[in-house]
């Protein structure tokens, strides 16, 4: 009976869930996890079968809104390469040019990685331009420039978490023969969601609000089951 009883409960609370992410590291499950509770959205992370990454479930009822904050707040983030991914395939030959641009791959892979650990960062975009080959008739080459482009978290008329005065010192610090007031910065503010409408209120002991089917409807089903085994031992 218990075993019945504790099995119908798994398939309702399964039933009641819906995965909004998977393929994630403990780091970025963990991240989102914080985020979605300080919306007030109960989740859990699941372990795949090979425990080689873990998904994200919620209620069903709060899917639509657990994406949207996801989405708003660029999670899972876009994970960086770094110098590590740049020069882990290395061909036989690898010529200056070649070099050059795998370089500045990384370094701009690193920057963005170092400005998105910025509290209020959401996602940080770094683009360097440099100097091209250039032939002994090629005029004077432009000098060192880079664009950045940062999303923050924060409402109507509120600062970016970091002045665009430190972003421009970090990004020409990173490059030789780059002037801070060469680095351009650009701020997008992410929208803010609106409030969760409150739980509806119910009467016995089914309460549907808005995060689904709570645990009075998972009591009512087990209740139905317990009532069917009487009925069929009775009928014996």
């Amino acid at each position: 009976m218990k075993r019945c009883l504790s099995s119908a409960a798994l398939l309702l609370l399964a039933a009641c869930q819906s995965t909004i992410e998977q393929g994630l590291d403990r780091r970025e499950a963990s991240e989102i996890l914080a985020r979605l509770s300080q919306e007030g959205i109960a989740a859990e992370k699941v372990a795949s079968r090979d425990g080689q990454s873990l998904s994200i479930r919620v209620s069903s009822g709060q899917q639509e809104r657990a994406a949207q904050i996801l989405a708003r707040e660029g999670l899972p983030r876009r994970r960086h390469g770094g110098f590590g991914a740049a020069y882990r395939e290395k061909g036989l030959v690898s010529g200056r040019l070649e070099e050059q641009g795998r370089f500045l791959a990384a370094l701009q892979e690193e920057l963005a990685e170092t400005l998105e650990e910025v509290d209020g960062v959401l996602s940080a975009r770094v683009h360097l331009a440099t100097m091209r080959e250039a032939g002994p008739a090629a005029a004077t080459p432009p000098p060192v420039s880079a664009s950045v482009l940062i999303a923050f978290r924060g409402g109507d008329g509120s600062a970016p978490p970091i002045a665009q005065a430190d972003v421009q010192r970090l990004v020409a610090n990173a490059f030789a023969g780059l002037a801070p007031e060469r680095v351009a910065v650009v701020f997008s503010r992410a929208a803010e969601l609106p409030a969760a409408p409150p739980p509806a209120e119910g009467h016995g002991w089914i309460r549907i609000g808005a995060g689904g089917l709570g645990l009075g409807g998972v009591a009512a089903g087990l209740s139905l089951v317990w009532a069917r085994r009487r009925a069929r031992g009775g009928a014996r």
